[in-house]
């Protein structure tokens, strides 16, 4: 039975602590990490969580609408978070820290 996302982002976030990850390609690369434990749909659903928080439904919809090719999710994280591509490694890694430290509380 799979983990919730509150605990697939701690774990990814303590991983990382360890191990190099490079988030600024998540779309190219499959770093599943363990059997329970795929960066790329905890990433995913990291960001629903931000966007959700940020732009409630409507946000959301804005996201999944977005486009289904690389170019159109980098684009969308782009126009959404106001960030460029080369920094999505860090931002996801900035957010995943901050999450996981509330999650903590």
């Amino acid at each position: 039975m799979g983990h919730d996302l509150d605990y697939q982002i701690t774990m990814l976030s303590e991983y990382i602590l360890n191990h190099k990850l490079d988030f600024n390609n998540i779309l190219e690369n499959s770093y599943v990490i363990a059997d329970d434990l795929n960066a790329k749909y905890t990433v995913a659903g990291l960001i629903c969580k931000i966007v959700y928080a940020k732009s409630g439904f409507n946000g959301l919809k804005r996201l999944f609408l977005a486009g289904c090719s690389s170019e159109d999710f980098y684009r969308t994280i782009e126009r959404t978070f106001n960030i460029r591509r080369e920094n999505f490694d860090s931002f996801v890694k900035a957010e995943m820290k901050h999450y996981s430290q509330t999650l903590l509380k």
